[in-house]
């Protein structure tokens, strides 16, 4: 876990310069992990509940190409996916933009059911 020797690091610095552990107000740490699971595709399973009918938005994305009209480049979220298919759940929900009116209130046995199905695969 990197964050356990992020903070053991803190405490030893403190440690070795007399500073207070109090007197830190702010800590600010980044890492590679998720980025190298995305890229390595060595990550955990990943499943996701959605609205009916955005089941694959999270592979299509914006459409945003280096070639827009070419069908035949890489383009890395759709020829890596974050979450499979087969792990993408539609629940039946509705909210109208811009405002977020509900227009079908969120099935929320559905999203109960959903998580069970995602648990039960792993």
């Amino acid at each position: 876990n990197p964050s356990k020797g992020v903070l053991n690091g803190i405490v030893e610095l403190c440690d070795r310069y007399g500073i207070e552990r109090s007197e830190i107000t702010r800590v600010l740490h980044g890492t590679t992990t998720a980025t190298n699971a995305i890229l390595e595709q060595d990550g955990c399973t990943t499943g996701m509940i959605t609205t009916e009918g955005y089941r694959d938005v999270v592979h299509i994305g914006r459409h945003q190409r280096p070639e827009n009209y070419s069908i035949l480049q890489e383009v890395p979220w759709q020829d890596r996916v974050l979450v499979k298919r087969r792990n993408r759940l539609t629940v039946k929900e509705r909210v109208a933009p811009p405002t977020g009116e509900v227009v079908e209130e969120l099935d929320e046995e559905g999203v109960r059911a959903a998580a069970k199905e995602l648990k039960k695969k792993g």
